[in-house]
């Protein structure tokens, strides 16, 4: 091949290596986050679930234990099945179930999903909705403060007896409010929502909500969806967890990751929420990591960006992950590349310089 050939193809691949470099660099943060997410120790899900059974949080406990036995094998694997056969012994005992239900049927609070279902089955039977409604009332003789997020979802709760799934989401609520987790924008909106089912005729709004708090009960347990709804801002928070909280490992997630889950999904969307069940495995430091990088991980590769006509959906994102975590690798392998076609090409000008000089 010719000197100016040799020279010219050299320079194309100068170029080559070096525009691939840049694109592998500009993922560098998203490379780093992966690397740092894979070094963190594995959370020691025994030991929290030890910690919450011993303090009585047992919705909390089983919810613990689940996430565990989904990343767990061998003797940590065994310890977890232990450890959930005494829970479900305890919470087996008449004493303990009879008195949970009690609690939630005859005064609309509790902590645990027995409890819930106590208050659900109150609602059910219209007695919790009238009881609310009926201890408002006597609250607003005396002069007490009535609480008109409860009193909203009463009436609303009355107003959708015969919608299916009102009275799950209409009790979960109203514990989340008992218990001071719900507040702020979620609860102006809630009532306002309660009040148009009511007066309007228009349930839409409301009955969304409370499937969405339905749907965040089912997936972790009652105190879980409660600490869920703590840092749950507004209406859009609150669909966002509930479409990531669909099992139990999203409602592990929510429940212990809190403002910084929400933080990730209403940034990254369902691609955080890809990296979040990732970091289930790390328990709350890889849940934060997660959201403090949400932004970075939910973009595509920059390489699948360019390509992302051919690689969609989960092809697209399992080719991001895989290049993420070859990121360190292949920027070390493109740079020693560049630099040793710098080095040819630095060669081939000096032969032609040479050249040139013997002809003269």
């Amino acid at each position: 091949m010719p000197l100016p050939s040799r020279i010219l193809a050299s320079a194309l691949r100068i170029a080559c290596a070096a525009a691939l470099l840049l694109v592998l660099v500009q993922d560098w943060p998203a490379t780093r986050a992966v690397a740092e997410l894979a070094a963190l120790p594995d959370h020691d899900h025994a030991a929290e679930a030890e910690r919450l059974m011993a303090d009585g949080r047992l919705d909390e406990a089983d919810l613990v234990i689940d996430a565990g036995l989904h990343e767990a094998d061998g003797a940590d694997r065994a310890a977890l099945l232990a450890q959930r056969e005494r829970l479900r012994a305890r919470r087996a005992s008449w004493q303990y179930r009879a008195g949970e239900l009690a609690q939630g049927a005859w005064t609309g609070r509790g902590d645990s999903t027995t409890a819930l279902v106590g208050a659900v089955t109150a609602d059910l039977l219209v007695f919790g909705d009238v009881r609310d409604l009926v201890m408002a009332s006597a609250d607003g003789l005396r002069g007490r403060p009535v609480d008109p997020v409860i009193v909203a979802l009463s009436g609303a709760g009355l107003a959708l007896t015969v919608w299916p799934g009102a009275d799950a989401g209409t009790a979960v609520l109203k514990l989340a409010r008992r218990s001071g987790a719900l507040g702020g924008t979620l609860a102006r909106q809630l009532v306002r929502a309660s009040r148009r089912a009511v007066t309007r005729r228009d349930p839409a709004p409301v009955q969304g909500m409370l499937r969405d708090a339905a749907t965040l009960q089912r997936a972790g347990g009652t105190v879980p969806a409660m600490r869920t709804l703590r840092h749950v801002r507004d209406r859009g928070d609150l669909a966002r967890a509930a479409r990531f909280g669909v099992g139990r490992r999203s409602g592990y997630v929510l429940w212990a990751g809190g403002a910084d889950a929400l933080r990730a999904l209403r940034i990254g969307g369902a691609d955080a929420g890809r990296w979040l069940h990732r970091a289930a495995r790390k328990g709350p430091d890889g849940i934060a990591l997660v959201a403090r990088n949400a932004r970075v991980l939910a973009r595509p590769h920059p390489l699948i960006g360019l390509t992302k006509g051919i690689y969609k959906g989960n092809a697209g994102a399992l080719l991001s992950d895989a290049l993420r975590r070859l990121g360190a690798p292949l920027i070390g392998l493109v740079a020693g590349w560049l630099l040793f076609e710098l080095g040819r090409g630095v060669l081939l000008l000096r032969g032609s310089g040479r050249r040139r000089d013997a002809v003269v």
